[in-house]
């Protein structure tokens, strides 16, 4: 079993992978598709990272708890990302 509940780096997510992303708030996320390098490239973004199809679990407290899952494209690069569970662990 891989350690879990750590920071871990981009290149190293995989499919259904769990993760926490801090910006404005914590988003939690579930990896639908793996990273890839950028094919195209220019000056200032030279070895990032193409948007990642994500499935994204928002919960809203204002009087009631509210839960949707959104299936969008994020953009990791340069994000602090806490990998909350890896799908080895959890099928096992």
């Amino acid at each position: 079993m891989e350690n879990i509940n750590r920071a871990i780096e981009l290149k190293d997510l995989k499919v259904g992978d769990e993760v926490l992303v801090g910006s404005s708030g914590l988003r939690y996320f579930t990896i639908l598709k793996a990273p890839s390098l950028r094919t195209k490239t220019h000056t200032y973004n030279t070895g990032t990272y193409k948007a990642i199809k994500v499935n994204e679990t928002y919960k809203n407290f204002i009087g009631y708890m509210h839960l949707s899952d959104y299936i969008k494209y994020y953009d990791f690069n340069y994000a602090t990302i806490w990998l909350v569970k890896r799908k080895d662990d959890y099928e096992s």
